[in-house]
C-alpha cells in the first residue's frame, strides 16, 4: 500500500480509489497564510466572473437605454429622418418652446429652441431638436396678421400632436418727440407802463420729429421775464417754457413798454 502525504497531499491506494484528490485533507494541512492567499483568489474569481455576466447582458441589449436619449439609443426603430417609427410612438410633447412667445403684428415666425419630445410605447423617450429635423415636423396655426390672444400653435409629427399659445400684439412705434416750439399767436406784445402783464390769446405750436404738430395754451407758467416790465418804457424779452416727455424746450418773444 502506498504511503500517504499527511503534509501536503493524501492520496489514497489503487484500491481505495487511484489518483482521487482529497481535497478536504488538503485544505486542513494549508498553513494560515497559504489559506489566505487561496481565498482571496477565489474572491477574486467571482469578481471577475460577475462583471463577465454583467458585459454580456449589457453587450446582448445594445447599451444602457435611458429616459432622454438624444442620439436615438432606444427600443424603437430608427428611422431615415433620425427619429422614431410612427408604431412605436405612444405621443409627443415639447422638451423646449420657441424662445419668442409674444409677437408683433406682421412678425414671422421664430422657431429658436423649438425642441420635441418623442414618448415611446416602452417608456423611453427620443429627443428632436427641429432645427435638425424641421422637414419632418410642421408647425401650423401661426398668424401674425392681426393681435391675438393666446394663439395655439401646432406641432406635428408622425401624425401626433402637441400645442403652446402665443401672443401677437399692435406694433408699438416709438412716441414721437418735439424738435422745435413757437408761439402762434403771440399774447399781447405793446404795454403802457404800469399795466398789467398777460399771456391771454397765446398758444404754443410743438413741431414733431414725424412732421405733426400740436397747440397749447400759453399759460403764466410757461413764461419768466415780464417782471422787468416795472423798469418802465423799453423792449423786454419774454421766455417760454415747455417740458414734455422729461424734456424742456423753449422760445422767445419781445413785448414793448411805452408812456
Amino acid at each position: 500500500m502506498a504511503k500517504k502525504d499527511t503534509e501536503n497531499f493524501d492520496f489514497e491506494t489503487e484500491s481505495e480509489g487511484k489518483g482521487k484528490f482529497d481535497l478536504v485533507g488538503f485544505f486542513k494541512n494549508l498553513t494560515k497564510q497559504q489559506k489566505g492567499i487561496i481565498i482571496a483568489a477565489v474572491a477574486a474569481l467571482i469578481v471577475v466572473i460577475a462583471v463577465s455576466v454583467v458585459l454580456v447582458v449589457i453587450g446582448s441589449n445594445g447599451g444602457f437605454t435611458g429616459n432622454d436619449n438624444e442620439n436615438g439609443d432606444n427600443n424603437g426603430t430608427i428611422t431615415e429622418d433620425g427619429g422614431v417609427a410612427a408604431a412605436d410612438i405612444s405621443q409627443i410633447y415639447l422638451g423646449a418652446t420657441p424662445r419668442k412667445i409674444v409677437y408683433n403684428v406682421g412678425d414671422d415666425y421664430d422657431s429658436s429652441d423649438l425642441v420635441v419630445i418623442v414618448m415611446l410605447n416602452d417608456g423611453t423617450n427620443h429627443i428632436l431638436y427641429y432645427e435638425e429635423h424641421k422637414e419632418y415636423i410642421s408647425i401650423t396655426g401661426f398668424d401674425s396678421s392681426a393681435p391675438a390672444e393666446n394663439q395655439v400653435i401646432t406641432i406635428e409629427y408622425k401624425g401626433f400632436t402637441c400645442t403652446y399659445n402665443i401672443t401677437v400684439k399692435d406694433f408699438e412705434l416709438e412716441p414721437p418727440t418735439i424738435v422745435s416750439i413757437h408761439l402762434d399767436p403771440l399774447p399781447k406784445t405793446q404795454y403802457k407802463v404800469d399795466e398789467m402783464f398777460t399771456v391771454e390769446g397765446g398758444k404754443i405750436v410743438c413741431t414733431y420729429d414725424d412732421g405733426s404738430t400740436k397747440t397749447v395754451d400759453l399759460t403764466p407758467n410757461h413764461v419768466s421775464g415780464f417782471g422787468a416790465m416795472s423798469n418802465g418804457v423799453g423792449e423786454y424779452t419774454i421766455t417760454v417754457k415747455l417740458r414734455d416727455n422729461g424734456v424742456l424746450y423753449k422760445t422767445t418773444y419781445t413785448i414793448t413798454v411805452i408812456e
